[in-house]
């Protein structure tokens, strides 16, 4: 049996971007099988037949929304979207995340995905994931935290949430940390089954990108 891969894009009728608009931003896309529109909401479905093909790269931005995305087997970047509209809803199989800048409302579920969120400011996000990593660079104001890791680790660094520390189930198969950060503000939820969390400041980002672009020179 052939084994696909799937992707699809919806928005609903408030949105204000284009069908047009959204295929110039995705990348790496092989063999489109499907893209349509249905009234109300745009629809864009990728399958690929090819059993040998792990996935795609997605890349999606200047989206307005509000925006679903359900994706199976993808690497989905979100980017430049200073101007989406809440929610945004992200339902991921099997592939990664990459969510930067993010500055509204947001639930992401995966299962096997590794998920790295960059937020701009603090808005309410909820994060459900399993067998895999979660990484949040967290706002640079005050939100309140509800984390817990399950059959994981669980870091965070305790100087720049104000004293918020992980603590340790008495069985050790959760790890946990929750409380007002920066004086607190929207709730920020995480859940990880199989996968570490990591709650990282913005700076520690600009470190990874300098690093990055080493490599590159390097080559």
């Amino acid at each position: 049996m052939t084994r696909g891969f799937g992707f699809e894009l919806q928005s609903r009728p408030a949105s204000s971007w284009s069908l047009l608009s959204v295929i110039r931003r995705v990348r790496n896309v092989l063999g489109p099988r499907w893209i349509g529109r249905s009234w109300p909401k745009w629809s864009l479905r990728f399958t690929r037949p090819e059993p040998s093909q792990s996935g795609s790269t997605i890349d999606l931005a200047d989206l307005r929304g509000p925006v679903d995305v359900k994706s199976r087997n993808t690497d989905l970047r979100l980017h430049d979207i200073k101007t989406l509209q809440p929610p945004l809803r992200l339902d991921l199989q099997s592939g990664r995340l990459a969510l930067d800048d993010l500055q509204t409302d947001a639930r992401i579920d995966g299962r096997d995905t590794e998920i790295r969120v960059t937020m701009a400011r603090a808005v309410p996000l909820t994060i459900y994931d399993t067998e895999d990593t979660v990484t949040l660079f967290m706002p640079p104001d005050g939100f309140t935290l509800d984390a817990i890791a399950t059959d994981a680790s669980l870091s965070i660094d305790e100087a720049e949430t104000g004293g918020v520390a992980v603590v340790k189930a008495a069985d050790e198969r959760e790890q946990r940390a929750s409380g007002a950060v920066h004086g607190g503000g929207p709730s920020i939820t995480l859940r990880n089954t199989g996968g570490d969390i990591s709650i990282r400041k913005q700076a520690e980002k600009g470190k990874e990108k300098e690093k990055e672009k080493e490599k590159q020179k390097a080559k």
